[in-house]
């Protein structure tokens, strides 16, 4: 008899799990002070209570956390927020509050840090589009940390700042910030900026803007002080590029499409020059550091000759690459040498393919092998001595076998 109450018990606990509880409270939110609350009956309902959200709703709606603090009041026109609207957290502070319009953003728009409460974001909207000036603040001080001119058409100024208020970010747009006027040079002075970096408070660059443009030298230092670059714009186009470091220099010039680029070892030694037209490269030749030449890159007709050399300038391999559409491939002879000058190979190809006759030498100038390819494939093969005498002879079937004689 025991048992058989034991397991009713069980039965009855494990049926009240399966079964949905009817609940009683309300979904916690209020329109125009009325608590819309499902649970009640028709006969229920008085002055306190809806059973369902008014059609068209146009008032105050009032919602809150499970702890009964207030999350959320918006104004309502026509089943519309259209209005003031705020949210809160669960302690009760405000993290965003705007202007609505039709359920979009119209108007000003702020966002609080969850921990700090302080104002992090505050921007504008005009018919659900971020517009005008838009500013960000850090969390712990609320200090300025951006601020920015928004435009649909067209991009606005930038300043960034970082926790000391120092200015390490500029960028100067046809749309002003009220900040900006002497620093982007809109009365046409330029003005020598500095910026900062932003973890620190050390000088990050030096630069001045004409008339929105960057004109004269910008400076940039690393966060020992030292200048690690300098460049020189006229109107807002690169003239020159500076780069310093430890492991070498780099410098480049700029004459009309033209790029000329140089490299310098850390001795201050010349290591490779390289002319370009836009992002085409005319012609390239690296240097070791004895001064000796490494290799020579030239550019003509969609052709590319290139020479390699032993640090003795010495020819180590000369061949040819075709351009197509910016991809460079072997196409004709590829010849190469040992540093005594004897030859080591001689191959030829076509569009990347090895093609006819190809031979490799000892460094005595003894052949020891000759192949022969048609279009990539191998077809026939001769093998030599160390004495430059003939062993082994093969021809080759299409799927790379051997030919039986």
């Amino acid at each position: 008899m025991v048992l058989r109450s034991y397991k009713s018990l069980i039965l009855l606990i494990f049926l009240n799990q399966l079964t949905p509880q009817i609940s009683s409270a309300h979904e916690g939110c209020k329109y125009s002070g009325k608590i819309l609350d499902t649970s009640k009956s028709s006969t229920e309902l008085g002055t306190q209570f809806i059973s369902e959200i008014p059609e068209n709703f146009t008032g105050k709606k009032e919602c809150y956390h499970s702890n009964t603090k207030i999350s959320e009041t918006s104004e309502y026109v026509k089943g519309k927020k259209s209005g003031l609207m705020k949210s809160f957290n669960d302690k009760g502070h405000i993290q965003e509050e705007a202007m609505m319009n039709d359920d979009i953003r119209d108007g000003f728009f702020k966002r609080y840090h969850h921990d700090t409460n302080k104002l992090i974001q505050e921007w504008d909207y005009s018919k659900g589009i971020l517009v005008g000036l838009a500013k960000e603040y850090f969390e712990d001080s609320g200090k300025i940390k951006s601020l920015k001119m928004i435009s649909p058409n067209q991009n606005g100024s930038e300043m960034y700042f970082n926790k000391s208020g120092k200015l390490t970010h500029l960028a100067c747009k046809n749309i002003p910030l009220k900040e900006d006027k002497d620093l982007c040079g809109r009365n046409g002075l330029g003005k020598k900026v500095s910026l900062y970096f932003s973890e620190e408070d050390n000088l990050n660059q030096t630069l001045t803007y004409k008339n929105l443009k960057l004109e004269g030298e910008v400076l940039s230092f690393n966060n020992k002080k030292e200048i690690v670059s300098k460049k020189v714009y006229k109107n807002g186009e690169l003239l020159s590029e500076d780069h310093f470091s430890a492991e070498g220099n780099y410098k480049s010039l700029v004459d009309g499409k033209k790029t000329t680029e140089t490299f310098y070892f850390a001795s201050g030694k010349l290591k490779q020059i390289t002319l370009k037209n836009g992002f085409d490269i005319i012609s390239d030749k690296e240097f070791y550091e004895n001064g000796s030449k490494k290799k020579e890159y030239e550019s003509k007709n969609d052709v590319v000759y290139i020479t390699t050399y032993y640090d003795n300038n010495q020819i180590n391999c000369t061949y040819k690459n075709k351009n197509v559409r910016g991809y460079n491939f072997f196409d004709g002879p590829y010849n190469c040498f040992y540093e005594n000058g004897k030859p080591s190979s001689k191959e030829n190809y076509a569009d990347e393919k090895l093609d006819g006759e190809q031979s490799y030498f000892s460094d005595k100038g003894l052949i020891f092998r000759k192949t022969t390819y048609k279009n990539g494939l191998l077809i026939e093969s001769w093998d030599y001595d160390d004495k430059g005498q003939l062993s082994e002879n093969h021809q080759y079937e299409p799927d790379g076998s051997r030919k039986l004689k």
